[in-house]
């Protein structure tokens, strides 16, 4: 394994495994910055040292590679998880997204006002939690409105 990439490859990388990926070059140069990872400035590219830069993002030494997590901000969580789960009566808002921000087995960063997370964390978390508290949306019965 190369002991430098740049950061076009690092999100060519994430991109490649999931084509709606929220990571970016800028996202994965202020990831190095805020959390010590070595990088080495060029005149075309910035090279990031790949092992430190994994060991940050796979902190709990995961081994075996299925897939890239699906990194989303927080209304492209709440529009998949509708999308996944409306015809269970779970419907969810960005409001329920940001109640498990917090949460230590979710992976969250926050990149300028946006936060990116980690939405295959995030879905068995917000599924544990319905589980639970036995959640089902209440249907609301529409009144005939009269002219």
């Amino acid at each position: 394994m190369k002991r430098f990439v740049t950061s076009g490859d690092l999100q060519r990388m994430f991109l490649a495994e999931d084509h709606k990926t929220i990571i970016r070059r800028p996202n994965c140069r202020k990831f190095c910055l805020d959390n010590d990872i070595y990088m080495e400035i060029h005149e075309k590219a910035w090279l990031i040292e790949i092992k430190p830069f994994m060991d940050k993002i796979n902190p709990r030494k995961i081994g075996k590679h299925y897939e890239l997590p699906q990194m989303r901000n927080i209304r492209q969580c709440v529009w998949l998880w509708n999308n996944k789960h409306r015809r269970f009566g779970q419907i969810i808002d960005k409001h329920t997204v940001e109640r498990f921000l917090n949460d230590k087995r979710v992976f969250t960063y926050h990149y300028g006002n946006r936060w990116i997370i980690n939405y295959n964390q995030i879905e068995s978390v917000i599924t544990e939690y319905f589980k639970k508290t036995n959640y089902k949306i209440k249907r609301l019965k529409r009144k005939k409105v009269s002219k």
